[in-house]
């Protein structure tokens, strides 16, 4: 699925995407955003650094995954080597469903 076609899709299309580890990135998103990767890894490892090092290598790619689809977002701010990323609440994402019913009713 490429990133149109997330973008297209409304909420409840992309719920059933959003399992397991992808579903456990974001809800650690909501909790902990913005945040860098490593900092979100260093939050779901619990504080433990070589634990958070393991998890740092499946959060980043969950997290790309997560922007790619439209349910996560970098924000500006600090600028730093590594990007800082926060997850877009349900309310943001049904909001957004809304807005793309309603522009796609508008003639061209």
């Amino acid at each position: 699925m490429s990133a149109i076609h997330f973008r297209n899709a409304n909420w409840r299309e992309i719920q059933p995407w959003l399992t397991e580890y992808r579903l456990a990135v974001w809800v650690a998103l909501l909790k902990h955003g913005p945040c860098t990767t490593m900092q979100l890894a260093q939050q779901m490892a619990g504080g433990d650094p070589v634990k958070a090092m393991k998890v740092l290598f499946t959060v980043r790619p969950r997290v790309s995954e997560l922007v790619k689809a439209g349910v996560a977002v970098a924000v500006e701010g600090e600028s730093s080597r590594e990007g800082r990323y926060r997850a877009l609440t349900q309310a943001e994402l049904e909001a957004r469903e809304t807005h793309y019913q309603q522009a796609e009713l508008l003639p061209a």
